[in-house]
């Protein structure tokens, strides 16, 4: 059954979503997600979970087809439902901003398209329609365990951590997503990294696909009107999953600023070592400076499809790294064949 729906702009009796009087403060919410493939949903369930002292803010789907952004703080909860939406289309990556203030009701856009708030007496449907998404497939290429017993140990150890890196992104448990981290690490962080030594045998010139729009004077400029201060979450989706898409350099990839949470910009290594080195990938620390205290803090606070935010974005990062890798498969397949 659905919910009870409040009168347009109020919710529980109370005329704003954030209000001096109310203990809630302005904030927004921007976050790159993918539409469960079931939709809508066969229950309630949760999208995104945010918790910072003393307020949580909850975005949650449901089996209707709508959402709802619900704001718990000093004791008093604010509600809001917005339109059902309904989907055509095989891709299902959006881009969610929910906007809440002092001045009136939130604001809530998807894919730049507004969602309107729930009336009693009306009941608008969004339609999405979404491009069809090439899923990203695995290298297409079989090595015998002859060819595996031939080719030199480096190679052979560089094969298994990607059959490794697979594996662990087809389970997506917080376990596998944890150590996935490692195997990152060990090919593109370590003091020699290992995709570096064995392309020193190959020499190509191998390049990270990202979404094309991350790498443009709009994406800077967006950046720039996100660190308000304001602003609690944003982060980039990387893999293009048949988006348009760019290439960049290992480098650049390691250096891409992923996520801007509560003003603090993190990177591509940052999450990476973050997960590997504190949060278990490799071995459990404490944070040694203030990027790492704001990740963990990260991984807390907001969750999305009930896992940690880092491990969903070590999820997109492991795709890039893994679509990157492909072409020296292939050549370590044509040097000694099947």
């Amino acid at each position: 059954m659905a919910p009870v729906l409040p009168r347009r702009g109020t919710s529980k009796g109370q005329l704003m979503c954030a209000s001096p009087a109310s203990g809630i403060k302005p904030g927004s919410i921007h976050f790159v997600f993918t539409i469960p493939a079931r939709w809508p949903p066969a229950h309630s369930e949760e999208f995104i979970s945010e918790i910072k002292v003393g307020t949580k803010t909850t975005i949650t789907a449901h089996e209707d087809g709508h959402i709802s952004l619900t704001i718990h703080a000093s004791g008093q909860s604010v509600e809001h439902h917005f339109q059902r939406i309904r989907l055509s289309g095989e891709g299902r990556r959006s881009i969610l901003q929910l906007t809440w203030g002092n001045d009136g009701p939130p604001s809530c856009l998807i894919n730049g398209q507004e969602l309107r708030l729930r009336e009693s007496n009306l009941d608008e449907i969004l339609d999405l329609t979404y491009e069809p998404v090439i899923v990203q497939q695995t290298t297409g290429t079989h090595f015998s365990q002859a060819a595996l017993d031939r080719m030199p140990e480096l190679e052979r150890f560089f094969l298994h951590t990607l059959h490794d890196i697979e594996q662990k992104l087809t389970a997506n448990d917080s376990y596998a997503l944890t150590r996935l981290s490692g195997l990152i690490r060990h090919l593109l962080l370590d003091g020699r990294p290992l995709l570096d030594q064995v392309n020193a045998i190959y020499r190509l010139r191998l390049r990270f696909p990202v979404i094309a729009g991350l790498k443009s004077p709009a994406h800077d400029q967006l950046h720039d009107l996100l660190n308000d201060g304001q602003t609690i979450l944003h982060r980039a989706g990387l893999f293009p999953n048949g988006a348009p898409s760019t290439e960049i350099t290992k480098d650049e990839f390691l250096k891409f600023e992923c996520l801007l949470y509560r003003g603090i910009d993190i990177t591509v290594r940052d999450v990476v070592l973050t997960v590997a080195h504190i949060l278990g990938g490799i071995h459990t620390d404490e944070p040694k400076d203030e990027v790492q205290e704001t990740l963990l803090r990260l991984e807390r606070e907001v969750t999305t499809s009930r896992s940690p935010i880092l491990l969903y974005a070590m999820t997109d990062i492991a795709r890039v790294v893994y679509a990157a890798v492909t072409p020296l498969v292939h050549e370590i397949y044509k040097r000694h064949g099947a």
